[in-house]
């Protein structure tokens, strides 16, 4: 388990978004040990796109929020096997 240590914070990776383009990098984490002011906080979302780079400390709920507005996007259930193998390729990353 490798530990990364970035942005005020310590965490280890949990999975990597599959498929990204040039330029393009989005990963989940899960946190070492709070961090002093965000107690709630359990995981980081590290997001990289050729405009930015950015962290979010985030927890379960978060992660919820973001599946509903990925659904609002997308308009569509996404197909659960499919759903199975991509979760598997993301944390092999």
């Amino acid at each position: 388990m490798k530990v990364i240590v970035e942005h005020d914070h310590e965490c280890t990776r949990i999975a990597t978004a599959p498929a990204m383009g040039p330029g393009r990098e989005i990963w989940v984490g899960k946190l070492i040990r709070t961090v002093p002011e965000w107690e709630q906080e359990t995981h980081c979302l590290h997001w990289t796109t050729p405009a930015k780079s950015i962290v979010f400390l985030c927890n379960v709920a978060d992660f919820r929020n973001l599946e509903i507005l990925a659904r609002c996007v997308i308009g569509y259930p996404t197909d659960e096997s499919w759903m199975q193998t991509m979760i598997k390729q993301a944390k092999k990353l």
